[in-house]
């Protein structure tokens, strides 16, 4: 299967990741496996690699990527129940984790998934395909007043109000079937002059909130992290790579886990990135949009940005990156 996707931040995820011969550790956003490829080669036969994805597509293609690897193990899930995943596959205790939010090349450039602005085609944008839950019934029996918070929540849309205002009119005439339809009740909710000065097309921000209200993108990241950060966490080491839109959802989680881990918050410059657009590993239009955030209980937290990085001090007050 042709399912093409960049992993961007490929090497500076994986590096922090720490990956050793002989470990146990789970991409828990299989995709392509590009991530996956990467972990194989530095277990180097050793250890196992558990990738984890709930579109079936990306699991078809990644088996057919790296099923030859004898320490390797595709599984349909999502990685919020990984604890049970791995389990019933025996395994209690892992060495990392890494996930990439958000979606894929693939889902973007499959234009019957529903997932891009730019294609007309049917309002699906599930990653399982096999879960009931579409946009199509989201924008056609959701309330103005649903609509307007997963919007504002999960794209702090300033036209939250108005595009869910527009969708239940244009609904109230004829059903929304298509990525067209809601495009259009978009346009017809902001003002041309406004979407004239957007950086970017004005609909990016709607289709991103109904991406994540489908896929239930927030509650698996947030147990997710609640499994890691808690006393009974099972993890040495763990990365999340990230774009800004989904990082919002770790800023909504992050007061009660990281007061409760009591750590200190700092921003400096980050030379690594620099140097990789000097390399040309990656463009400089890249810098800011990506984020990686590792933690591992030796090291404390770290959240790595293309051009910044966060470090939290550990117990001593050391900093580490």
């Amino acid at each position: 299967m042709n399912f093409e996707h960049v992993s961007v931040m490929l090497m500076p995820t994986v590096d922090m990741l720490g990956v050793r011969e002989g470990g146990v550790y789970v991409d828990g956003t299989l995709g392509g496996g590009g991530h996956s490829a990467e972990i194989l080669r530095r277990l180097n036969g050793t250890g196992h690699l558990y990738g984890i994805d709930r579109d079936n597509d990306a699991l078809a293609a990644a088996t057919e990527r790296l099923g030859a690897a004898g320490n390797f193990t595709a599984v349909k899930g999502n990685f919020h129940d990984v604890k049970a995943l791995l389990a019933e596959r025996g395994v209690e205790k892992i060495d990392g984790m890494m996930i990439d939010l958000g979606v894929s090349s693939h889902q973007l450039d499959t234009a019957e998934r529903g997932f891009s602005y730019h294609a007309d085609a049917p309002l699906d944008m599930r990653m399982d395909q096999d879960q009931p839950l579409t946009a199509r019934e989201i924008v056609n029996t959701w309330s103005a007043a649903e609509i307007t918070r997963i919007l504002r929540d999960y794209s702090e849309e300033k036209w939250a109000a108005r595009i869910a205002q527009i969708i239940c009119e244009h609904r109230a005439q004829k059903p929304l079937e298509t990525t067209g339809d809601l495009v259009a009740c978009v346009d017809a909710a902001i003002p041309k002059k406004v979407r004239m000065q957007d950086n970017g097309h004005s609909a990016r921000r709607t289709f991103q909130a109904l991406r994540i209200a489908v896929n239930d993108e927030l509650d698996p990241l947030k147990k997710a992290l609640e499994d890691m950060t808690g006393d009974r966490r099972p993890l040495t080491a763990w990365a999340i790579v990230s774009a800004p839109e989904n990082w919002r959802m770790r800023r909504h989680y992050s007061a009660a886990a990281w007061a409760r881990e009591q750590y200190t918050d700092r921003w400096n410059d980050c030379p690594y990135f620099r140097d990789m657009v000097e390399r040309g590993e990656i463009p400089a239009a890249y810098i800011g949009r990506r984020t990686v955030m590792i933690h591992a209980p030796i090291k404390g937290t770290v959240l790595l940005t293309e051009g910044y990085h966060f470090t939290v001090d550990d117990e001593e007050g050391r900093q580490y990156l």
